[in-house]
C-alpha cells in the first residue's frame, strides 16, 4: 500500500475482501454502508470489486468511521476473518465505538415528544373562540384545528374571557338553549363544564309575581368584571332578560360559580356601567333604563354597591305586598313620563334612560349624566345627577330644539315641551327617588 498525497494506492492489497467482510459482519448491505459513510452506492460497490486502485484518504476515513474500526484495520488486513468486535489488531490505531448513536436514539425521540407536548399545550392555552349565529366554536391556538364547539343554533349569546384563569371561558346562553339563559364556566381547551348559574327565579317571582315571570324563559349576557368589596378578586356581572315581558335581573357571580347577589328590576336596562364612584377602591354598578310600573312609566337610574346589590325595584307605588322582595339599591330614581300628547308625538309609551357618563374630579365628587327619551337619539334630553342620584338639571339636545316645531305641532308656540329648559325644570321636579331623600 502506498500513500501519495491525498490518495491511497490499494492495488495488491486485500482491501476489497476486508471491506466486504467487515460490512457483512455488521449485516449491512452496500447501500446501507454507503448511507452510513456518506458515500454513493456505486463507490462501495466498485471498492468491493477492486475496481478502484487509488482512493482518497477521506473516503477510507469515512468507511472506517461507518464500520467503527481503525484505518489500519481497514486497509492493512488480508481477507482473513474479522477480529471480534471490541478487540483491536493495531493498538492505538483502533477507533473506539461511537456512543453518540445511542444518545441520539434516546434524545431525538424524547425531543420530538417534548416538542409535541409543548405545541399541544401552547395550542390549548391559546385556544381561539368565536360565536357566530348563536353557535360557539373553539380552535387550537397554534395549528387551528377545531377543539370543540356548541352547535345548537341560536343557543349561545356570547363568550367572555375568564377574569380568573386564561384557561377558562365564560359562555352565556339564550332562552332557547337547553338549560335556558345561564352563565357557564368551561375549560377552554376541552369544553368541560365547571359550573353554570341561572337567575334566581323564586326571587323574581316574589318581586313581580308568577304570571309575568313564569310566562317565558330568560336569556343572559355578561356585562363585565366587578369588584364590589375591593379585595382584588373580581366577580362577573351578568344581565338576565325575560323573553316576553319586562323582568330583568343583575347578578354578581364569583369564581366558584356562586350567585353572590341578584337585583331584580321592573323593566329593561339599556346601559350598565361599572365604576368606582367614590374612589374607595370598590366598584359600584350604575344602570339606566325604563320602569314598567304603570304609576311610573318613566326613565330610571339606579346604583348598586357592596352592601346594596340585592332585592328588587319595589316601592310604595309598585309592590305585591309585605311579603314581596324589597328594594336594597344604594339609590334609585325614576323620572316622570311626559304628558300624553308629547308621548304620542314621540311615539313611545314610556321614557328610557340611555348612555351613562360619569364625570369625576380629583376628589370623591362626581356627576352622572344620562340621555332621556325614546330610542331615537335625536329626540332625547340630557339629565345630570349628583352622586346620590338627586337630579340637578336637564337640558335638551340641540337637534331636539331644531325639530321641536315639527315634532310637536299641536303645542302652543310658548310651550315647546322637552325642547325648552324652563319646561324641563318643572318636569324634572316630579322625580321620585327611592329612598325618598339621601
Amino acid at each position: 500500500m502506498k500513500i501519495a498525497g491525498q490518495h491511497v494506492d490499494l492495488r495488491g492489497t486485500g482491501f476489497p475482501d476486508t471491506l466486504r467482510t467487515l460490512r457483512e459482519a455488521r449485516h449491512l448491505s452496500q447501500s446501507e454502508l454507503a448511507d452510513l459513510a456518506g458515500l454513493t452506492y456505486r463507490t462501495v460497490h466498485d471498492l468491493e470489486l477492486g475496481k478502484r486502485g487509488r482512493v482518497q484518504q477521506k473516503t477510507l476515513f469515512m468507511l472506517a468511521n461507518a464500520l467503527e474500526v481503525g484505518l489500519d484495520d481497514l486497509i492493512s488486513r488480508d481477507s482473513g476473518p474479522e477480529p471480534a468486535l471490541g478487540s483491536s489488531t493495531s493498538g492505538s490505531s483502533r477507533r473506539p465505538g461511537r456512543p453518540w448513536r445511542l444518545v441520539l436514539a434516546i434524545v431525538v425521540p424524547a425531543v420530538l415528544v417534548a416538542g409535541w407536548m409543548w405545541a399541544s399545550q401552547f395550542g390549548h392555552e391559546h385556544a381561539r373562540w368565536a360565536v357566530e349565529d348563536g353557535t360557539l366554536e373553539v380552535r387550537d391556538g397554534l395549528f387551528g384545528h377545531k377543539l370543540w364547539g356548541w352547535n345548537e343554533s341560536g343557543a349561545v349569546s356570547g363568550g367572555w374571557e375568564s377574569p380568573w384563569d386564561r384557561n377558562l371561558l365564560l359562555v352565556t346562553t339564550t332562552r332557547m338553549a337547553q338549560g335556558r339563559g345561564q352563565v357557564i364556566c368551561v375549560e377552554k381547551a376541552t369544553g368541560d363544564t365547571l359550573w353554570a348559574v341561572s337567575p334566581d327565579i323564586p326571587a323574581l317571582v316574589r318581586a313581580f309575581g308568577e304570571e309575568d315571570v313564569l310566562s317565558a324563559e330568560f336569556g343572559c349576557k355578561i356585562i363585565g368584571s366587578v369588584d364590589l368589596d375591593g379585595d382584588g378578586r373580581p366577580a362577573v356581572l351578568a344581565y338576565f332578560t325575560h323573553g316576553k315581558y319586562y323582568p330583568t335581573a343583575l347578578a354578581v357571580i364569583d369564581e366558584a360559580g356562586r350567585r353572590v347577589s341578584q337585583y331584580s328590576h321592573r323593566g329593561h336596562l339599556f346601559d350598565i356601567l361599572i365604576h368606582d364612584l367614590d374612589s374607595d377602591g370598590k366598584d359600584e354598578i350604575i344602570a339606566s333604563g325604563t320602569n314598567n310600573c304603570p304609576d311610573h312609566r318613566g326613565a330610571t337610574v339606579l346604583i348598586l354597591d357592596e352592601g346594596h346589590s340585592g332585592g328588587a325595584s319595589a316601592d310604595r307605588w309598585c309592590t305585591l305586598g309585605p311579603e314581596a322582595e324589597q328594594d336594597s339599591a344604594l339609590a334609585r330614581v325614576v323620572l316622570p313620563g311626559y304628558p300624553e300628547p308629547i308621548m304620542e308625538a314621540l311615539q313611545i309609551s314610556r321614557l328610557g334612560a340611555f348612555e351613562i357618563q360619569v364625570f369625576q374630579n380629583s376628589g370623591q365628587d362626581c356627576l352622572i349624566t344620562v340621555e332621556v327619551g325614546g330610542h331615537d337619539p335625536m329626540q332625547r334630553i340630557f339629565v345630570t345627577f349628583g352622586s346620590d342620584l338627586t337630579p340637578l338639571y336637564a337640558e335638551p339636545k340641540d337637534r331636539l330644539v331644531e325639530i321641536a316645531p315639527a315634532l310637536f305641532p299641536d303645542l302652543p308656540p310658548e310651550d315647546r315641551g322637552p325642547a325648552d329648559r324652563e319646561w324641563l325644570t318643572r318636569w324634572l321636579a316630579g322625580y321620585r327617588r327611592i329612598p325618598s331623600e339621601p
